[in-house]
């Protein structure tokens, strides 16, 4: 499988979950939330696969309520769950997620969290 198959293979797998708009690459800024970008992190030739960054990103008023949205997509089942969509593709594997935290991204301070890998077996 090559990098851009993987890629798009994650992209569409997200694309199945209601709610999160989905970028196959980081942006500088965001006008829709949740949104969620799919970061190339670096290719393991030993065991044949792909690590992906996977920035989930939310804004809102109130802090609280904004962080408790994020919960869904981190879920390790549910209709929200990225980590279950992901896993159901075949080869890939979320490895970790979290922390919910402020980070800004092009300037702009949003809420956000990560699947911080997820391997695609090539």
């Amino acid at each position: 499988m090559e990098l851009a198959t993987a890629r798009d293979a994650i992209v569409a797998a997200l694309a199945t979950i209601t709610g999160p708009t989905v970028d196959d690459h980081m942006v500088d800024q965001f006008s829709e939330f949740p949104a969620v970008t799919v970061r190339f992190k670096g290719a393991n030739y030993t065991d044949a696969s792909f690590s992906f960054s996977l920035p989930l990103v939310a804004s809102g008023w109130d802090v609280d309520e904004t962080e408790l949205s994020l919960h869904g997509y981190l879920d390790s089942s549910g209709a929200e769950s990225m980590k279950l969509v992901l896993d159901t593709y075949a080869g890939c594997t979320v490895v970790s997620s979290g922390p919910i935290k402020r980070r800004k991204i092009g300037g702009i301070e949003y809420l956000t969290t990560k699947l911080e890998v997820v391997t695609c077996v090539v």
